[in-house]
Formats: C-alpha cells, sequence, structure tokens
C-alpha cells in the first residue's frame, strides 16, 4: 500500500499564484465560491492583473472602445502612442533605436503596473503578422512571469467606413494617420489579421457603437 504524508500548505501567496496558474492555463475554471472560502479568501487577496489587448488595423475606433472599456472597469487604459511619444523625443521614426525604445518603454510600464496591484490595463494596438509577433512574444513573456491574465480583441470595420475614419480631426492632433493616402499603404503593407492560436473576440464596428463594442467585450470576457 502507498500512502501519502500530509504535507503542510505552501504559503499564502503560493496558494493564489498556483490557482491564479491553474485558471490562466485553463487547467481549471474559475474557482467556486465554496473553493475561495474553503481557502480563506485567499485567492481573491491575489487575484492575477488583467492585460486586455485590443487590435485591429489603424482608425478601426480601438482607442475609443477602450475609454468606454476602461470607464466600465477601471482598467488603466495604455495608449500605444504614449510609448511612440517617448520614442521620439531622442530618436527619428524608423530608427532601429525607436522600435527598441518604443518596447522598452511598454514592457517596463506593464512590469510596474503588475508590481504595484494595478487590477487590469487596457492595451491598444495595430498588430500586423508576421513582422509584430517578437514584440508578442516578449508581452507574453512579461504575462507569464507575473501571472498577468492576457485577452485579446480584434476590432476591425469595412474599408469605406476606415477611409471616413482616419479623417476625423483628433487624429491628426495626437500624431496618428489622419489621410486617406496614408491609410492605404499601411493597409498594403501590414497584415492586421486575428492573432493566430489565439481565442480573440471579434468585433466588426462598421455599424457598431463604441458602447455596444465595449459591452460585448465586458460579457465576453466577464467582467
Amino acid at each position: 500500500m502507498v500512502t501519502s504524508q500530509p504535507t503542510s500548505l505552501p504559503p499564502d501567496r503560493e496558494i493564489g499564484l498556483f490557482w491564479n496558474y491553474l485558471v490562466n492555463n485553463r487547467v481549471v475554471s474559475s474557482p467556486s465560491r465554496q473553493v475561495k472560502q474553503a481557502l480563506g479568501g485567499l485567492i481573491e487577496n491575489h487575484e492575477q492583473m488583467k492585460l486586455i489587448i485590443i487590435y485591429g488595423p489603424e482608425a478601426t475606433g480601438k482607442l475609443t472602445i477602450a475609454k468606454k472599456l476602461s470607464k466600465a472597469t477601471g482598467f488603466r487604459l495604455f495608449h500605444n502612442h504614449v510609448s511612440v511619444d517617448v520614442a521620439k523625443t531622442f530618436f527619428d521614426f524608423g530608427m532601429a533605436e525607436f522600435g527598441e525604445l518604443v518596447w522598452d518603454v511598454r514592457i517596463l510600464a506593464l512590469e510596474h503596473a503588475a508590481r504595484g496591484n494595478i487590477p487590469g490595463v487596457i492595451f491598444t494596438w495595430a498588430y500586423s503578422h508576421p513582422d509584430f509577433q517578437p514584440y508578442l512574444n516578449r508581452l507574453r513573456e512579461l504575462c507569464a512571469k507575473h501571472n498577468i491574465e492576457i485577452s485579446y480583441v480584434h476590432v476591425s470595420c469595412s474599408i469605406n467606413e476606415l477611409k471616413k475614419r482616419v479623417l476625423q480631426s483628433d487624429r491628426k492632433a495626437v500624431g496618428k494617420i489622419n489621410t486617406v493616402e496614408a491609410l492605404e499603404r499601411q493597409l498594403e503593407h501590414k497584415n492586421h489579421q486575428v492573432i493566430p492560436d489565439t481565442d480573440s473576440l471579434i468585433i466588426d464596428n462598421t455599424a457598431l457603437s463604441p458602447q455596444d463594442a465595449a459591452k460585448h467585450i465586458l460579457e465576453h470576457l466577464k467582467i
């Protein structure tokens, strides 16, 4: 007969992190109320940070949706142009150092958010496959390191609607692509497909308001 010796429970932080790991990797579903009560609330005390990546082509309305989602959840909004503005202070667009600094800033900011017990961050990104895959790998490594739950939302709309939205005056004010010609060049050279191997929520917001898009995200992610 094989018997197991009773072992003492690990420190409470390890219990919480262990459960979060199991849930994040879909080994188990979110623990029930009974399980949480049995563990004395240890899981709630160590809830993992959530990272929501809203990605898709330029001018699809990612930032507008992200703002609505941030207001509804209290999650911090990390607009991708913030890191671009930092990099532009030192390097010209297109330089290798420019891209490196952009992502160093993003990773550092998210790492501090994870360490600072920020409950959630919403990140907007004009992801292009496969050329942006190395940057996605850096994000995933960060999430694995800090047990961050990562979710993906792909936003798109019709070409005609894109051409209307790209001309909105607020885009020029923040240094975004703001002409149809620039948009067409971007679409020609970039592949804004759904990221492979992800359970992305796919939203076509051609005729969908930012409020309704944010509502879909809330319902899908059960936030």
